[in-house]
């Protein structure tokens, strides 16, 4: 069920960046723009149209399908750069013995990263073949059952690509700002991608010791880091979401409620659009 949830949600998002690129492209190819002023947006194209003709409006068209999808690339790189610099903050070194066999056992072999740092962290990063990365300040806090839902939360993110996943829904709601429903669904996908992640940690791991270490998470009050990829972060909504899971598996409990205000705005964008698309060719 909640990979269908996942599934659906990407597609969602997909489908909101070929909706704007199909309405852009259709726009710069219509053979004459006799657009109405029936709002502000086609008596600003009218007038773009009687000063410069049928090329300006094509060339003002083309120019948002590339500042979208460069807004997008540019996302994607800052996320990346971001992540590189949380990296390079914790100067990662050999992990102990102990997090070796642990890792082992897991399945997490040759994948495993450790800082001796004292925040309370532990994230997966990279696109490709995604790394995981656990700090002393986490690790020390921890029993061997707590330890080892924390590394099961983190080898499924691994396995998923979650961290590639999390980037590409993050850059398309960055790039389709102007439809703020595109915001909302990241942020579903990215809750949905932790409960997936929590729900093959406690099939494996079982409840209670997940349930204990993302206590020591909440005791530590540990802020939001702004990482792309963080799988154990601060109490925030995704980690109120986890909670609810916790006590009630499969409710769909916690999830970010659907704000009326971004999906009536981002209909009203797409409506706007289509009808003076449609004006146009009167």
């Amino acid at each position: 069920m909640r990979r269908r949830r996942i599934a659906r949600a990407g597609v969602w998002i997909l489908a909101s960046w070929t909706v704007v690129c199909v309405l852009l492209v259709l726009s710069a190819r219509l053979p004459k723009m006799h657009w109405h002023a029936a709002s502000v947006v086609s008596y600003c194209v009218t007038w773009i149209a009687s000063q410069a003709g049928e090329r300006w409006v094509r060339m003002i068209v083309g120019a948002a399908f590339f500042v979208i999808n460069a807004t997008w690339l540019a996302s994607m790189a800052g996320q990346w750069r971001r992540a590189r610099r949380l990296l390079n903050s914790l100067s990662l070194t050999s992990p102990p013995a102990d997090l070796v066999q642990l890792a082992h056992e897991c399945d997490l072999d040759q994948r495993i990263g450790y800082s001796t740092d004292g925040r309370i962290l532990s994230f997966t990063h990279g696109f490709w073949r995604p790394q995981i990365v656990i700090t002393a300040g986490l690790w020390q806090r921890l029993d061997e059952e707590e330890r080892r839902a924390v590394l099961l939360h983190e080898r499924a993110h691994a396995a998923g690509r979650h961290p590639l996943r999390l980037t590409w829904a993050r850059a398309m709601a960055r790039a389709l700002w102007f439809l703020p429903i595109v915001r909302d669904l990241a942020e579903r996908y990215r809750v949905e991608l932790e409960l997936t992640a929590d729900g093959f940690a406690m099939e494996r791991a079982g409840r209670e010791s997940l349930a204990k270490a993302l206590l020591v998470i909440i005791e530590a009050q540990v802020p939001e880091i702004g990482h792309e990829a963080a799988a154990v972060t601060g109490f925030d909504a995704c980690m109120r979401a986890r909670v609810a899971q916790l006590r009630a598996p499969e409710s769909g409990a916690g999830l970010p409620p659907w704000s009326v205000r971004s999906m009536g705005w981002s209909s009203a964008v797409i409506a706007a659009y289509v009808v003076a698309l449609a004006l146009s060719c009167t």
